[in-house]
């Protein structure tokens, strides 16, 4: 049995990895900010009553990760951090305000890095640790319908991911990157 953390575990491809991990017997730790979404995890997926343990929080918050450190503070190994949590917003450049920024830098960028160093050691415990961000096509090429913003903040985490691949690949944990393709219509 794996112990797998995932933020934005409530929804889109991080509730997906829950169900993915629950299914396959796994201990899941859920990160999300929506209270009743990890309520309803815990009482319908396959197995969670006894391998889910939910983190109520929001990543925005500056107090979010001594939030989740304390309440991971019992697990003396984590085999998996899935780095699933993001915030988009459809604007140009010129009605993007220097706090918008400053908010998505943080949730998709900031976050990543502070919970991948500070599940380091215990990523480090594992025999087959990984890391898995999440990105975006937008970060390899552009976004087709949303702000530069979030492109920019998908390009930092593929740039992260691969230098962590190379930095921790001598301690035996692997570093992964996931970069799905948006549907032309999903914000339209």
């Amino acid at each position: 049995m794996r112990t797998v953390f995932i933020t934005g575990a409530t929804s889109g491809i991080g509730l997906a990895c829950v169900k993915l991990y629950l299914d396959n017997n796994n201990f899941v730790i859920g990160v999300g900010r929506n209270n009743k979404k990890l309520n309803y995890i815990k009482k319908k997926f396959y197995n969670a009553d006894k391998n889910f343990l939910s983190i109520n929080c929001d990543l925005e918050n500056k107090k979010a990760i001594n939030i989740i450190l304390k309440k991971t503070s019992k697990f003396k190994m984590i085999d998996t951090l899935i780095n699933c949590a993001g915030l988009a917003y459809k604007r140009k450049i010129e009605n993007i305000s220097l706090n918008e920024w400053n908010k998505i830098m943080y949730l998709n960028v900031t976050i990543p890095y502070m919970l991948s160093q500070k599940l380091l050691r215990k990523l480090s415990m594992s025999k087959n640790a990984s890391i898995i961000n999440v990105s975006s096509i937008a970060g390899r090429l552009r976004s087709i319908s949303l702000g530069c913003h979030y492109t920019t903040s998908k390009s930092a985490i593929i740039g992260m991911t691969r230098h962590l691949a190379t930095e921790l690949s001598k301690k035996k944990n692997k570093s992964k990157l996931l970069c799905p393709k948006s549907d032309y219509n999903t914000y339209a």
